[in-house]
Formats: structure tokens, C-alpha cells, sequence
């Protein structure tokens, strides 16, 4: 049986056509495969907040632990967050801990992430900003206030949240997890779910919504 032409030349168009969207699509964020509990991170250079070029090894050298705090302007988790987040880094902090902020908002911008800072009084930590992020899909994490701790030798020992819950926490998964990293043991949890506002890309709900 031999197909009529203007039938193939409209099959063809349709096809063309379908490609054509699908090649502008985007690619999703969490396309890429989210590295496993044990996988080392290789290292970055990401800018700072005062526009200097930092590397996770400068940062993280001589360390016992470094916590990557990923971190948004828009978030209303941010900011309730950090007074229970500066308790943290104080206790932690003199015992070999590194903490680093990563703003991975791709619309965040310098000068926004410096008055967010300002305004919530967010000096305890370090600073990146990973406009194109690549340090968010390195480290496996979705949402702001999401928590990723690296022991010494870059290896991601804990990813999730803060504590239980955003509201009414009832258990501290940071500072456990911290404990059991510089006492030689595996972190349980391992991993538990973030509760802060997803990165534009990545699928989620925000505790707010």
C-alpha cells in the first residue's frame, strides 16, 4: 500500500516540528543523578560574597567537617532558621568545623544576598554564590536551608534538614550528625528530607506552602 504525499509530508513536519520544541526545552535540574551518601566531592571555585574566587579546598583545609548550607533570598525558611543555625556553628565551629552558605538561586544577586545577610545577621558563615549550580547538583540537594556535611575527606556524610521539623522541632539532626562525624561513626540519620523552598529546576514544596 503506498501512502499518499501530502500525508508523509504532514508526518514529517509534525515530527520536525516536536523536535524543534523539544531541543529549546531546558534540561531539569534533577536530571542529573543525585550522588549517594559516601560520594566525594571534587572541588570547586565558586565567588564569594565580597567577589574573590574560594575553592571547597582553601575552605575546607584542616578541617574535620564542612557543612554547605544552601541558602536563598526568597525564603522565608532562611531567615526563621538562623538563630537556631548560630547556636550551632558556636558549639561546632571552635571544635573544627567549617560552614558555608551557597546561594544556588540562578536570580540571586550579589547585591540582594549581601542585604539578605545584613538584615538576618547571617555573619557566622562563609558566603558562595552558585548562580549556575553546579556546587547544588554536586552536593545532591534540592531547597534552601538544605544541609550537606563533607567529613575531611569531601565525602558527603549527611544531607537533609536542620531538625525535624521547621515549626515545632522536636529532634537536631545537624549537630548529631556533627557529633557522630567527629567521633569516627557514620551520622543516623544519614539522610532525611529538607524542608525549605526548592531551587528553580528542582521539584519540592516549601514548609510555607
Amino acid at each position: 500500500m503506498r501512502l499518499r504525499p501530502d500525508i508523509v509530508i504532514f508526518a514529517v513536519l509534525l515530527l520536525g516540528a516536536g523536535y524543534a520544541v523539544y531541543t529549546q526545552l531546558e534540561p531539569r535540574a534533577e536530571a542529573s543523578p543525585i550522588p549517594r551518601i559516601g560520594t566525594r566531592i571534587d572541588d570547586f571555585t565558586l565567588k564569594d560574597i565580597g567577589h574573590r574566587d574560594r575553592s571547597l579546598t582553601e575552605l575546607s583545609a584542616g578541617k574535620k567537617a564542612t557543612v554547605l548550607y544552601f541558602w536563598s533570598v526568597d525564603c522565608p525558611c532562611v531567615d526563621a532558621l538562623e538563630i537556631r543555625l548560630k547556636k550551632t556553628i558556636a558549639k561546632y565551629a571552635p571544635l573544627g568545623v567549617e560552614f558555608i552558605a551557597v546561594d544556588s538561586h540562578p536570580d540571586d544577586t550579589r547585591d540582594q544576598v549581601f542585604e539578605k545577610m545584613g538584615r538576618i545577621r547571617a555573619t557566622d558563615y562563609r558566603m558562595l554564590l552558585d548562580p549556575k549550580q553546579d556546587v547544588i547538583k554536586r552536593a545532591g540537594a534540592r531547597t534552601a536551608t538544605e544541609i550537606v556535611i563533607l567529613d575531611a575527606e569531601r565525602r558527603i556524610r549527611y544531607r537533609g534538614s536542620f531538625d525535624d521539623d521547621f515549626i515545632k522541632p522536636k529532634q537536631e539532626y545537624l549537630g548529631p550528625a556533627l557529633d557522630a562525624i567527629l567521633q569516627g561513626r557514620d551520622p543516623v540519620p544519614a539522610e532525611t528530607k529538607p524542608y525549605g523552598c526548592p531551587f528553580p529546576g528542582f521539584e519540592g514544596l516549601c514548609a510555607f506552602d
